[in-house]
């Protein structure tokens, strides 16, 4: 006893047969027939099948958890990979900084990260050139103050903000003999003022919020806002 009925029928056992002649001198008296029984072979053939199922069992357990464990460290890298690609669309450029198990999969992070580097460059670049566009068409080089377009846009955004502005002065200022000043020393002392004088008016309205603006030749346009009359009189007084 011991295998199962249906390993029985499923592997089966062919009993050996021996027979032997019993005879007395030269007269045979009968045959004996001796026939295995295939009970201990069948449990013999149970143990072994069953023992090497469980061994079978338990190495294919070792090898799937071994498989699972390569597959992560394989594709670690390319979900790092997908981050960064998500990042990079929303304007973000990282560096994948995970090492790869496979030759292919290094490729990829490679060229992930020299897109990457390629397009965080290119978008400084295009930024710095944007920037510098923005302040040659709003600010004047020569003053560093705005111009009359940057001025004009400035003072519009800031009348139509949110913070309510019930009171305001534009105050407009001249150097007087600029352009005696040019022809007797020359067009740079006459820069020389103007970039002065700017810097100037730019540190005086600074405490009150305002907006400087150079107009043409010698004037310059101030916006306090929120300043009363007397306040800006005074202001323009000192100034």
């Amino acid at each position: 006893h011991g295998a199962p009925e249906w390993f029985r029928n499923l592997f089966r056992v062919e009993e050996p047969v021996g027979q032997a002649l019993v005879s007395a001198g030269w007269k045979q008296l009968g045959r004996v027939l001796v026939q295995a029984h295939p009970e201990h072979a069948y449990r013999q053939l149970w143990e072994t099948a069953t023992g090497t199922l469980l061994w079978l069992c338990l190495l294919f357990a070792i090898a799937l958890l071994a498989a699972w464990r390569l597959l992560v460290g394989i594709l670690r890298p390319l979900e790092a990979v997908e981050a960064a690609a998500m990042e990079i669309g929303e304007r973000r450029f990282p560096e994948v900084r995970i090492a790869a198990g496979t030759r292919e999969i290094a490729s990829v992070v490679a060229a992930i990260n020299a897109l990457s580097a390629k397009l965080r460059e290119s978008m400084a670049h295009e930024e710095a050139r944007a920037g510098r566009l923005m302040r040659e068409a709003y600010e004047d080089s020569g003053t560093g103050t705005l111009n009359a377009r940057g001025f004009a846009q400035r003072a519009a955004a800031l009348l139509d903000g949110e913070t309510d502005i019930g009171s305001g002065a534009i105050v407009m200022l001249s150097i007087a003999h600029l352009d005696d000043l040019n022809r007797a020393e020359g067009i740079a002392a006459g820069d020389a003022l103007l970039s002065a004088f700017g810097a100037a008016l730019i540190d005086s309205c600074a405490p009150l919020g305002g907006l400087v603006g150079h107009d043409r030749g010698a004037s310059f346009l101030v916006l306090l806002p929120h300043a009363e009359r007397e306040q800006a009189q005074a202001w323009a007084r000192q100034a």
